[in-house]
């Protein structure tokens, strides 16, 4: 599996599909890993997206959710918005 081609593909999709959504990301091993699988299911306040017998891709989408996740967290911060001048 080609992650760039993997991103093209993420990035053609609406930004709105994911925009205050919850999303989570799980990992699944199978018996057969030569099969490479990313699978998405939307609904209305949740994203899932299951990758299959691909740990790098797995450890990629967490890793980008959880920087995310600070960022907000350090968005509502005072500390974030507090401006110094030197």
């Amino acid at each position: 599996m080609d992650i760039l081609g993997t991103f093209e593909l993420f990035w053609r999709l609406p930004a709105k599909i994911f925009w205050n959504k919850n999303i989570f990301v799980s990992h699944v091993e199978t018996n057969n890993d030569t099969d490479y699988l990313t699978q998405a299911q939307i609904s209305d306040s949740e994203v899932f997206l299951t990758v299959y017998n691909n740990r790098k891709v797995y450890n990629l989408l967490s890793a980008v959710l959880y920087k995310k996740k600070l960022l907000n967290e350090n968005k509502n911060s005072k500390i974030f918005n507090k401006r110094s001048v030197n």
